[in-house]
């Protein structure tokens, strides 16, 4: 970056960072309205009309807030734009960047690894090859919303990062490796309707961690050599959240239920580029974790 695309960027955070302030105090005064009940109350000549402001105070306050999140919708989408691709950009060579797209509903349920819910949404969507290994992934939300009156009652069934891997060759059998205590795990059939197998390994520390299913126990045997069930043992322990994997046709699919959703832009801190592009790097490097711990360029995943 030369130092005219230096004083560029640097005006581009300044107006990020000023977003972000509007953003922060309109969130607080969306928030004020619902203590009007309760001034009331305190209030004996107004009391009779706490009961009133009920109505009035729901109202500001939805209103109030439907106007703070448009603005916050245009900020965290310029964040987006221009302090996470940058980040992006310095940490791998050649990849795309989508923000409002994601990976779709039919890829992630045609691992039929997840329960559906009746709500789906997934943004935040990178594409691109690392050590000769085409990769693919976002942020991933599933939850089944049942609606009651006007509010919603939401269940949340998956929240965190999907990613597909693709290889030079086809696994014979689909293969779910899940790690007990998943919520919404779905088991007992692959996406064509077949019965999938539980199988026990040798090994027993990977046994009281993850179940495995599968249509073909040679297959499975195949792929989780003793050196990867180690290496998902170590996965499992470095990384926070609830872990799945599903090896079908060409591809690796793997799961994250951490509850997080990735890259979303400060409003009540300052943005500090140097923060922000750690947080970054961190949330990039699963990525590049999963590649080198599982060891995914080596020839058991070659034609």
């Amino acid at each position: 970056m030369n130092s005219k695309e230096s004083l560029r960027f640097l005006e581009i955070l300044d107006s990020l960072e000023k977003q972000r302030k509007s953003v922060k105090i309109l969130t607080i005064i969306s928030l004020i309205p619902v203590s009007l009940p309760f001034i009331l109350l305190l209030s004996e000549e107004y009391k009779i009309y706490a009961s009133y402001s009920v109505y009035l105070s729901f109202f500001l306050t939805a209103g109030l807030l439907l106007f703070t999140g448009n603005k916050r919708k245009v900020y965290n989408k310029q964040f987006k734009k221009n302090v996470i691709q940058y980040c992006i950009d310095q940490f791998f060579d050649d990849v795309k960047y989508y923000p409002d797209y994601g990976i779709d509903e039919h890829t992630v349920f045609s691992s039929s690894m997840i329960v559906k819910g009746n709500y789906f949404e997934s943004e935040d969507l990178i594409t691109g090859t690392y050590k000769n290994v085409p990769f693919s992934q976002s942020d991933v939300r599933i939850q089944h919303r049942q609606a009651k009156s006007s509010f919603y009652k939401r269940l949340d069934i998956f929240t965190g990062r999907w990613m597909v891997f693709k290889f030079n060759k086809n696994f014979v059998c689909n293969l779910q490796v899940s790690e007990k205590g998943f919520f919404g795990y779905k088991k007992g059939k692959d996406v064509s309707g077949e019965r999938l197998y539980s199988i026990k390994l040798e090994n027993e520390a990977f046994n009281r961690e993850f179940r495995v299913n599968c249509k073909d126990i040679e297959e499975a045997y195949y792929i989780l050599t003793p050196q990867m069930m180690d290496r998902m043992l170590v996965l499992r322990e470095k990384t926070k959240g609830k872990l799945m994997f599903c090896f079908m046709n060409n591809s690796l699919h793997i799961a994250l239920n951490n509850g997080k959703n990735s890259f979303e832009a400060p409003v009540f801190k300052r943005i500090d580029l140097q923060d922000i592009v750690k947080e970054t790097y961190e949330d990039l490097a699963l990525i590049t974790d999963f590649v080198n711990s599982l060891n995914l360029d080596n020839k058991l995943f070659k034609m």
